[in-house]
């Protein structure tokens, strides 16, 4: 299911919207995922209420820095914890 979803975001790069929250995503997706999307014009990416931890952020501290059109990040109710989010902040602030 990952590499039609990656196929679809590079195929068609006008794709602003992904939304990808309750997928019971893990880890392992995630890190397929995000470093086989070329897709930079994403304006919002939605990965909300699956089973992402700390081992997952780096995928998407990467994504985030990659795609400077990203306007909004949807990452709630995931398991990251406190200390693994500070890449993700710092990747944010210098967006």
């Amino acid at each position: 299911m990952l590499g039609s979803i990656v196929n679809l975001a590079n195929k068609y790069d006008m794709l602003e919207i992904l939304c990808l929250d309750h997928c019971e995503m893990l880890d392992a997706d995630c890190n397929q995922l995000f470093p086989n999307m070329t897709n930079s014009n994403l304006e919002f990416l939605n990965i909300s209420w699956n089973r992402l931890s700390g081992e997952s952020i780096n995928a998407v501290v990467k994504y985030v820095t990659q795609n400077q059109k990203l306007k909004k990040l949807a990452i709630q109710h995931n398991r990251f914890g406190e200390g693994n989010v500070n890449g993700l902040a710092n990747a944010i602030k210098t967006h």
